[in-house]
This record gives C-alpha cells, sequence and structure tokens, in this order.
C-alpha cells in the first residue's frame, strides 16, 4: 500500500482571512520579584532535609572557569558592598560595578570575576613569575619522562639531587624577593625545604652507605642536622628579642634565654660575663655537657626551694637554672609549690628544640624529642599542656586553644611539624601534610604543597591516594594558568597517573591558550621539553582558526593535524569554490597534495 500523492488531496481552503487569526500578546504574564528571603515561605525551614525546594531553594552553585574565573550570586569577593548599596540595578555584571538594574534584591545577583590566589600574585609581577619557572625548571631538569601511547608522562626522579637543588633555588628567590610581599610565603618555603634537607638530604662526613644504615652515626648527624635547621629558623625572633631587651630595662637575663632558645651558648656566656654574671657563665659554658651538671644544678633549684630563697630570685634567672637542669617545667616541691615553665613565651619551633637540647638525652633521637613534645602541647605530661602547639606561621599567636586527643585529626598544623611526624612515622597521612593550610592562609596556593610532594615521591613517599595526588596537580595548574604560566600547567598535568585524564588536561590548556600567531619559544618548549606530540598543537590551532572563522588556517592546520576527512570537508566546503571560481587552481592543488598522500 503507498499513500496517496499530496498534490491530489490538497486541504481545503478555511475560508479566514489572516486578519480573523486572534493575535499573541506578548508579555502578558504578572512579573512577580523575588522577595526577600526572611519574608519568604522558605525562611528558616533549610532543616526539612527531604524537601528539596526547602533545602536547596536559595542555593547556588559556586562556578569556577579557568584562569581564576568565579561566577557566583550575593556580594562581590573583591570588595564588601555596604546595606544601602544592596538596592543597586544590578542583575548581572562583569566586575563588580557594571552591568544594567533587572531586580532590586541583591541576593540574587550573579558576579562574574577573578580571582587572585593572593593580592599579590600577578601575571604582570616579574619577581612571581621569574620565581614559579625557576622552581619549575628544577623539578623538570629533575623529572624523567616516558610515553604512554602518544601521550607522556612525567615522574620525578628518584634521589635527593632533586631537593637539594629545590633548596638552593629558594635560597637565590629568596634573597631577591626581599622587599617583595612573598617574602613570608617564601620564607616558610625555604623553611620547609631546609628541614627536608636536614632529615632526608644528603650528611656531610657521612658515607652514604652509612646513612642508609640508619645505625647510630646517621641518628646523630640527623639530630645535628635538624639542631642547625632549628637554629636558623630562630634568628630572627632571636635578634627581635635581644633588640627589644635594650627597652626593657637592658635586662641581660632576656638576653641569655633568647641565646639559649637558639643554641647561641657562646653569645649566651659571653652576654652574662659582660653583665657581670660570672656564676651564671661559668654554668652557661656546661648547658650541654654532662649529666651530672644537670643533677648538680637540680639540687641547687630544690635547696632554694627549701630555704625560700626561691621567692627572692629573678623568675627569668629561675627560668635559665631550670633549663639547664634540664627541667622545661620546674615545680617546688614545697608549699606554695611556685611553677616555672621556660616555654611559655617561645614558639613551637623553639619549644621543640628546648626538648631537644636541654630536656632529652644528648645521644638521644629526634623521635624521641617530637614525643616529649607532644605529650607537652596535648597536655600528656604531668604538668598537662606547657608548650605552643604546631600552629602554622600565619596564625601563631591567633589561634590559642587547648588540644584535645580525639580532635587531632582536624587540627591546623604545621607543614614542619607534618614533616618531622612523617620521618618518625613513614605511614603519616600524606594528604594532610600537603594542605595549603599548613603553611599558608592562602588557601589557593598550591605552590609549597605540589613541590614539597614531588619531593617526597622522589624519596619513595608514595603512600597518597591517586584522587588527592591529582587533586594537588589540578589546582597547582589552575594557579599556573591564571598567571599566564599556562605552559607550565602542561608540565604539571603530565604527571596525573590516568592517562585519559593527563591526556584531557593537555589539550583543554592547548584549546583554551593556543593561538594562530606561531610563539616560537612556547612551542619548542611543549615539543621539545615535554614531548607534546605536533598534531594535538595543530589541532587546537584548528579550533582556534574555526572560532575565528579563518577556514584556510583551519584546513591547514587540520591536515597538520592528521584529520584528514574534517580538513577534506572544511577544503570543499570554503576554499575549492573560491579557487575554482578565480582560477587559483595551484593554490587548491597544495592542499590537495597533502590529502594525496599515503
Amino acid at each position: 500500500y503507498q499513500p496517496p500523492p499530496v498534490a491530489d488531496h490538497m486541504p481545503l481552503a478555511s475560508g479566514l482571512k489572516p486578519d480573523d487569526l486572534p493575535r499573541k500578546i506578548v508579555g502578558s504574564r504578572v512579573q512577580r520579584s523575588i522577595p526577600d528571603f526572611r519574608e519568604s515561605q522558605m525562611f528558616d525551614k533549610q532543616h526539612m532535609l527531604k524537601d528539596a525546594a526547602l533545602f536547596k531553594g536559595r542555593s547556588f552553585r559556586v562556578g569556577w572557569g579557568p584562569g581564576g574565573m568565579l561566577v557566583h550570586c550575593g556580594k562581590t569577593i573583591a570588595e564588601v558592598q555596604k546595606e544601602e548599596s544592596t538596592k543597586d540595578n544590578s542583575r548581572f555584571s562583569i566586575l563588580p560595578g557594571t552591568g544594567q538594574s533587572m531586580t532590586s534584591q541583591s541576593g540574587w545577583t550573579v558576579h562574574l570575576e577573578k580571582l587572585n590566589v593572593a593580592g599579590y600574585l600577578r601575571e604582570k609581577d616579574p619577581t612571581v613569575i621569574s620565581n614559579h619557572t625557576e622552581m619549575l625548571s628544577v623539578q623538570l631538569d629533575n623529572s624523567e619522562s616516558t610515553m604512554e601511547g602518544d601521550c607522556p608522562l612525567f615522574v620525578p626522579s628518584v634521589g635527593v639531587e632533586g631537593l637539594h637543588q629545590c633548596a638552593e633555588q629558594m635560597k637565590q628567590d629568596l634573597e631577591d624577593s626581599e622587599n617583595h610581599p612573598d617574602h613570608p610565603f617564601l620564607e616558610q618555603m625555604d623553611n620547609v625545604l631546609e628541614l627536608c634537607v636536614a632529615l632526608w638530604g644528603r650528611l656531610h662526613g657521612l658515607p652514604e652507605e652509612e646513612d642508609e644504615t640508619g645505625g647510630y652515626n646517621c641518628q646523630h648527624s640527623r639530630r645535628e642536622a635538624l639542631s642547625r635547621s632549628l637554629m636558623t629558623t630562630a634568628n630572627h625572633r632571636i635578634e627581635t628579642e635581644v633588640k627589644q631587651s635594650r627597652f626593657k630595662g637592658n635586662n641581660h637575663l632576656l638576653r641569655v634565654i633568647a641565646y639559649l632558645s637558639g643554641r647561641k651558648i657562646s653569645e649566651a656566656c659571653i652576654d652574662a660575663q659582660k653583665s657581670g654574671d660570672h656564676r651564671l657563665a661559668l654554668l652557661l659554658a656546661q648547658a650541654e655537657s654532662h649529666h651530672c651538671v644537670r643533677q648538680y644544678t637540680e639540687r641547687q633549684m630544690i635547696e632554694w626551694s627549701e630555704l625560700g630563697a626561691d621567692k627572692f630570685i629573678d623568675k627569668i634567672r629561675m627560668k635559665i637554672y631550670a633549663l639547664l637542669s634540664g627541667q622545661l617545667v620546674w615545680r617546688a616541691p614545697i608549699e606554695p609549690y611556685t611553677m616555672i615553665n621556660t616555654c611559655e613565651t617561645m614558639d613551637w619551633k623553639r619549644a621543640l628544640a628546648f626538648h631537644l637540647w636541654y630536656f632529652c638525652p644528648s645521644n638521644s633521637p629526634i623521635h624521641q624529642a617530637l614525643l616529649d613534645y607532644e605529650s607537652g602541647f596535648k597536655g600528656r605530661s604531668p604538668f598537662g599542656i606547657y608548650c605552643n602547639p604546631p600552629l602554622p606561621p600565619y596564625s601563631e599567636g591567633v589561634l590559642d586553644c587547648p588540644i584535645e586527643e580525639e580532635d587531632e585529626d582536624h587540627m591546623l598544623r604545621d607543614t614542619c611539624y607534618h614533616l618531622l611526624k612523617l620521618y618518625c612515622q613513614r605511614a603519616h597521612r600524606l594528604d594532610r601534610l600537603l594542605n595549603p593550610t599548613s603553611s599558608t592562609e592562602n588557601h589557593l596556593d598550591y605552590r609549597i604543597s605540589w613541590h614539597l610532594q614531588q619531593i617526597l615521591q622522589s624519596l619513595e613517599y608514595t603512600h597518597i591516594s591517586p584522587y588527592h595526588r591529582a587533586y594537588i596537580h589540578f589546582n597547582f595548574a589552575a594557579q599556573l594558568e591564571s598567571l599566564g604560566l599556562w605552559h607550565w600547567a602542561v608540565f604539571v598535568v603530565l604527571h596525573i597517573e590516568d592517562k585519559n585524564s593527563r591526556e584531557a588536561a593537555v589539550k583543554d590548556l592547548l584549546y583554551r591558550h593556543q593561538t594562530l600567531k606561531r610563539d616560537v619559544d612556547k612551542e619548542e618548549f611543549l615539543v621539545d621539553k615535554l614531548h607534546v606530540p605536533e598534531r594535538w598543537i595543530h589541532y587546537a590551532k584548528a579550533l582556534r582558526a574555526k572560532h575565528e572563522n579563518k577556514a584556510h588556517d583551519e584546513a591547514l592546520h587540520l591536515l597538520k593535524a592528521g584529520q584528514w576527512n574534517t580538513s577534506h570537508t572544511v577544503i570543499l566546503k570554503h576554499i575549492a569554490p573560491d579557487a575554482i571560481i578565480n582560477g587559483n587552481h595551484e593554490y587548491l592543488k597544495k592542499f590537495l597534495v597533502e590529502l594525496s598522500n599515503p
């Protein structure tokens, strides 16, 4: 059965004229504005989890774009708006302050703005760009590449050579950025790398074979290396305290205890002698000598307490004697049980140093000092909590709260403390160590996290999930992309373990940033250094040409990318007709010759 042709069964005319048809009315729906949240029926009903409209009705999904672009509703992050400005006339704006009014409800205003990792990390800052590229160059020089199909994969070279080169480069960057706003962050990164060198780097004067065995000589050398690192870290604070003591009655005892916190025994002795305190200078010279000196000093303090003489002795002098006796917290044996705490004004690193130098025996390993310090700030000692917790530099003196054992997994800790824990316990969690908040208040700054992850991987610390590892790679690549270093972001994402994710990340970067104008330096870097296939670059250029309506460039780069069918379609649709009409056969032949090659 075949249906009848339409021409033989034409529909009959209805007889209606065009004017008889009803007219469509546009905009007849009543426009209702969104009420204020406090006046709406949804107010204070977000706890009703089973009703999605109440639970998520006034929420907004934060949208991140490339280069640090953020789409969000509500007030802008760039500046805090005043209450009277909530009735601005903006519904959609690109960067605060632009756009036309469509509603008076600023709580639903959508903003598109670029967020910098920090206010001073900008694309046009040569110091910032130089610091990033130099450290990445060191990582590239100490990486190994393999090909997984047609996609390269980079992994850090095993060994400590990369660690030492990163530490040297960071010291150079620290000197070059002395007056830059990024200097405090570089100081923290320098302290982290210096601690890594002390714990895992090469030991001077010790054969590599003996270092691997972990004998007594190795433990003692690591202890001394850690001591030097703690001394270097404490130098700035000691200098500040020594200068401040000049304005506190020129009390030499304040300077002495400051010198002791940095293991500057000679400076403490000289200062005591200059002040005429010769007996104290004699004791200071024996600060790290035989344990008998500690016992005699402790006995002297007990006798002072029994005679009541300790009431007439300066409290700071008593702190010094308690430190020399190996007692970080001294409690008098008789009433009124006077308490002397030597760590109460010390930051966590100097408190740890007190445990390492004056509390533990001189031949004890690092983990013993760390355990004693943990007992001090967690309250597991007989004296409760007597020293400061290991908070990051930006929160020292700000977060001062007691620490409960059950909340340990959720507490903020310094990266250096996590490194010490990792050295003492190889199974320490790397995801907590590599969290940016353990080093900087800028939660989007992944410099320390990424470089430290590479260093730890070269030291064969790999007990971190692929998800967390890729998470750090993606975040640091986004940070580099926001600074205009997208070609270095390609190097970062080439460390992702999963081949499909790695290939997609590289291609996305090329698609977003590759231009038709050839950048020789970047393209040679991508091809020669990173081993990115050239056809990926040409395909990205073809997409750019298509976006810019340049058919000739699109066809050319599609040919170089090996996309024969797509290129043939572009040639037939856009190039061949004009070439044939204008008689430009030679120009058309160049494309067809490429297509005819086997």
